[in-house]
């Protein structure tokens, strides 16, 4: 999945996907359960929390 596309199915641009990815950036709450609910991983997964 592109950049773009993901940008679009979260509701953010293209360049916030950048930072996240880079680390760059803070990502609000609903921001991270639609990246989570694109990608089917959970929130956990994607914040590297461990159980």
């Amino acid at each position: 999945m592109t950049q773009q596309k993901l940008a679009q199915a979260v509701g953010v641009s293209r360049g916030r996907i950048s930072r996240w990815e880079h680390g760059k950036g803070k990502i609000m709450a609903r921001h991270l359960i639609a990246l989570s609910e694109c990608l089917h991983v959970s929130c956990d997964e994607l914040l590297n929390i461990k159980k």
